[in-house]
């Protein structure tokens, strides 16, 4: 039987106090990690292992996952692209209604630091009748969407929690203001070679994508000519500008420049949707932070995601500006 995180303690005759002590961290950090409540930066996992005499990689293997493969059975509301997000395999299928129920198993990703961060068995993916309706200003939606989760407001708690305690990757946040709408034009427009190499070596490695030769695969999804950011203000009047990744918006700018004479026509239109349509909701914002930035960036945090319901009540101030 593979010896657990706190066998490793065990045997090295430490308490948790002691341990603590040793590794420079808190206390309550190693009775998080001992009950599976939090997944450990890798620097904490380099310096635990050194407190207990062993290497890092036998340490990481040995502390249980946030959600183990027995009980990491949930269900999502939500299209395919957000689940995508969560394991790449989804790009192979075809677009679900979006708040259509779909229930799978999830493992924790090992691989990857940030908690949330988790691969998806499709073998055991089913996508259920029910849809959750419009009805009384999203009701349904609201209570699945906002209820059984924390909305976040304040952007500097936000950011400690995903870089210092290391406790969230994604997140449900409701800014105060919505200041500006940017749209930057890319310096590439196509797809960099290397990294089209790199997917492509990864998918063969991996089997991702097995429906797709590698040369298809960036047909998946079309590189967007412009980086579209939002400048918002949190409760305490922090100004903030974060890139929105949502695939929504690629859409909505395809969409848009079909109709369009130019770009800057196709962007404007893209603009006002925000400003006009999303204005008069009660608007909030899905983020999730990038692999790259997690635990160290400034703001590892991009806009993956939108939920705008109509409000409950008449808004006492106007998000835009």
């Amino acid at each position: 039987m593979r010896e657990d995180f706190r066998g490793f303690r065990l045997r090295a005759g430490l308490s948790q106090a002691q341990l603590a002590e040793m590794a420079g961290i808190r206390q309550a950090t190693i009775s998080a990690i001992e009950n599976g409540q939090t997944q450990p930066h890798f620097s904490t996992i380099q310096a635990l292992a050194k407190a207990l005499s062993c290497s890092s990689e036998e340490l990481q293997s040995a502390i249980r996952p946030v959600f183990s493969s027995d009980d990491a059975i949930g269900q999502f509301t939500g299209d395919w692209p957000f689940l995508a997000d969560l394991d790449p395999d989804l790009r192979k299928y075809k677009k679900f209604e979006k708040y259509r129920f779909i229930t799978v198993n999830v493992i924790r990703n090992r691989k990857d630091p940030r908690p949330e961060s988790h691969k998806i068995d499709l073998t055991t993916l089913h996508v259920d009748d029910e849809k959750l309706n419009i009805k009384d200003c999203w009701r349904d939606r609201r209570k699945w969407v906002l209820d059984r989760a924390t909305v976040h407001t304040n952007l500097t708690e936000l950011i400690n929690k995903a870089n210092k305690e290391n406790s969230l990757s994604l997140a449900t946040f409701k800014p105060t203001k919505i200041i500006k709408f940017v749209a930057e034009e890319e310096e590439n427009r196509d797809w960099d070679s290397d990294k089209i190499a790199k997917i492509t070596e990864e998918s063969k490695q991996q089997q991702l994508f097995d429906e797709f030769q590698p040369e298809t695969l960036t047909s998946l999804v079309d590189k967007r000519p412009y980086k579209f950011s939002c400048v918002f203000e949190d409760d305490s009047g922090r100004e903030s500008k974060m890139m929105i990744e949502d695939w929504e918006i690629g859409a909505l700018y395809r969409n848009a420049l079909k109709t369009s004479e130019s770009e800057a026509e196709a962007i404007s239109k893209v603009r006002e949707k925000y400003f006009d349509e999303f204005g008069k909701k009660d608007l909030h914002l899905f983020l999730g932070t990038t692999r790259e930035w997690h635990g160290r960036g400034k703001n590892p945090f991009v806009i993956i995601g939108l939920f705008y319901p109509d409000y409950q009540n008449a808004p006492e101030l106007d998000l835009f500006d």
